[in-house]
């Protein structure tokens, strides 16, 4: 993860932002292509694994016991006997073992003062899952609620907004590039991404290199009144 971050700083470093900036016609192109490039060069420079999980694996199993259940299978395919007797005490045995280091785990998450960890491992031992919420007694304005909701932010405005004066325009808020960065090493990185595509660990590790282009997406959203 270290190698990542420092391929990560120097691919930044050396960006010229304001390329961006000039060839974007508005504030939405604008963004869109620097969440684009950080994207690009997240994904260039982290290694992606597919890992297939079944609904019918247990939480305890680990690579031993997968390789002996293997192991058993074959020998009961291949129709020999002592073979097939042979493995099943020792994967009774290593499923055993596997148990036991599972619930040490467990106990451990319970005994640290992380409340997140502390909860994950209850609702593995207790096999809670979130139920999906349901939503057959719904009425039928409901699509109608959830367009308003979602496009409440690209309605016209009204009333005109008033010409800019001194006064006003020295009481506007200015994001600085140090309030971008406080805030980006307060994310969790353990968070989902949001709409933008940009992991949270990439936005906290290289808050020094991105502080400055995010401010000036940010106060030029507040000079323009519009959210990209």
């Amino acid at each position: 993860m270290e190698e990542t971050d420092e391929v990560l700083h120097d691919c930044f470093e050396s960006v010229d932002w304001l390329v961006f900036k000039d060839s974007a016609a508005n504030l939405d192109q604008y963004a869109s292509a620097v969440t684009d490039f950080i994207w690009k060069c997240t994904e260039d420079c982290v290694s992606c694994k597919t890992i297939r999980v079944f609904p019918n694996r247990k939480a305890w199993m680990n690579y031993e016991v997968k390789s002996l259940l293997k192991a058993r299978a074959a020998a009961f395919r291949s129709g020999d006997i002592s073979r097939y007797t042979e493995s099943r005490p020792e994967l009774r045995k290593a499923i055993k073992g596997s148990k036991r280091q599972y619930r040490a785990k467990l106990e451990a998450q319970a005994n640290q003062r992380d409340a997140s960890r502390l909860w994950q491992g209850l609702n593995e031992i207790t096999g809670h899952r979130e139920k999906a919420g349901n939503i057959n007694n719904c009425g039928a304005s409901l699509p109608d609620e959830l367009n308003v909701f979602y496009t409440r932010f690209e309605q016209k405005r009204s009333i005109p907004l008033p010409p800019d004066e001194p006064d006003l325009v020295a009481l506007r808020f200015i994001v600085t590039k140090e309030d971008v960065r406080r805030a980006f090493l307060k994310i969790n990185p353990r968070k989902a991404m949001g709409p933008d595509g940009v992991p949270g660990w990439v936005l906290r590790a290289c808050a020094s290199e991105l502080d400055g282009v995010f401010a000036d997406i940010f106060n030029c959203s507040l000079l323009q009144s519009k959210i990209p």
